[in-house]
């Protein structure tokens, strides 16, 4: 066991789940970029750009559970504030967001937008 992974069990059996906090921007047709502000699950995550307003971010392990993960986001910057922003839980390992203006797929709609995944125990 490292100190770190001690540290992260403590903080998700006091709290009752462990937390993603990131900020993102994400522009044309690049992966947003993400700004990682807080991370106790232990997991590396990496950001992709699929398709028109279709983004993914994969771990390297499997934390995501069914009916136990639980995103919490929004597209930031005030130039966004037409936008919505839905997600989906792919598989253990991905989340898929997709970002929506006037119900069609758009990129760029996301300026330094806030993105919170909670793991529950």
């Amino acid at each position: 066991f490292t100190v770190q992974s001690l540290v992260n069990l403590a903080n998700a059996v006091q709290l009752g789940y462990t937390s993603l906090v990131q900020l993102l921007t994400q522009t044309s047709t690049a992966a947003p970029v993400a700004t990682e502000v807080y991370n106790n699950t232990g997991e590396t995550f990496t950001w992709s750009y699929v398709s028109a307003g279709v983004y993914r971010i994969t771990s390297t392990g499997a934390p995501f559970a069914g009916n136990k993960t639980v995103v919490l986001l929004n597209p930031g910057a005030p130039g966004a504030a037409a936008a919505t922003i839905q997600w989906n839980l792919i598989n253990s390992s991905t989340i898929e967001l997709t970002s929506l203006n006037l119900n069609a797929t758009t990129n760029g709609l996301i300026t330094n937008g806030s993105f919170e995944v909670k793991i529950y125990n």
